[in-house]
């Protein structure tokens, strides 16, 4: 289900918005998910990057801890700074990857 990525007045906006909302409502959950359908394509281009060795790690699990990365730093990005969502987004969306891979990407678990 990945979209077209906005163009960089559509995240302003839409981010925006999403910081007049109240986290929870309605609204919020419907700009959030716009949002994040949009930028699915750099979730499943830094999913692809790590090798899945194990069963214990899979795909799937992969990115669904890339999403919850987009997700935080779609809820702390500042557009006053001149970033776009993608740039910003791509370190926060590794370390969720990075951090899950590093937790459950081998038998013995060993610490970060």
């Amino acid at each position: 289900m990945q979209q077209k990525r906005l163009t960089h007045i559509e995240e302003i906006e839409l981010t925006r918005s999403l910081a007049n909302h109240e986290r929870g409502t309605k609204e919020y959950r419907k700009i959030l998910d716009r949002i994040v359908t949009h930028n699915l394509g750099l979730v499943s281009r830094l999913v692809s990057k790590f090798p899945v060795r194990s069963s214990s790690c899979s795909y799937d699990d992969l990115y669904q801890e890339g999403i919850a990365g987009l997700i935080h730093a779609i809820e702390k990005f500042d557009p006053s700074m001149g970033y776009r969502l993608s740039t910003y987004s791509y370190n926060w969306i590794n370390a969720y990857i990075r951090r899950y891979y590093q937790n459950h990407g081998r038998t013995v678990r060993v610490p970060v």
